[in-house]
């Protein structure tokens, strides 16, 4: 499931999501995980896992990345 699904079905806002992270991430960063700008680090995707109970696989979570750098590549 990708993280903006988990989001939504959890009525879970960015920034509430990213309080739940030790340490604690902005909106911000998790948009830009989102928008693919950033990658998400193994301790946060780790964190990520467990928080969404396996439902936004380690998988997942890299191809957000991996996705939006073909489409750069491409445009």
């Amino acid at each position: 499931m990708h993280l903006r699904d988990y989001l939504s079905e959890t009525s879970q806002s960015q920034a509430a999501f990213g309080q739940k992270l030790q340490p604690p991430v902005s909106a911000s960063k998790v948009n830009h995980w989102l928008e693919g700008r950033r990658r998400v680090s193994l301790l946060e995707a780790l964190q990520v896992l467990q928080l969404s109970d396996g439902k936004v696989s380690l998988q997942e979570l890299a191809d957000m990345y991996r996705q939006a750098e073909e489409v750069r590549h491409v445009a």
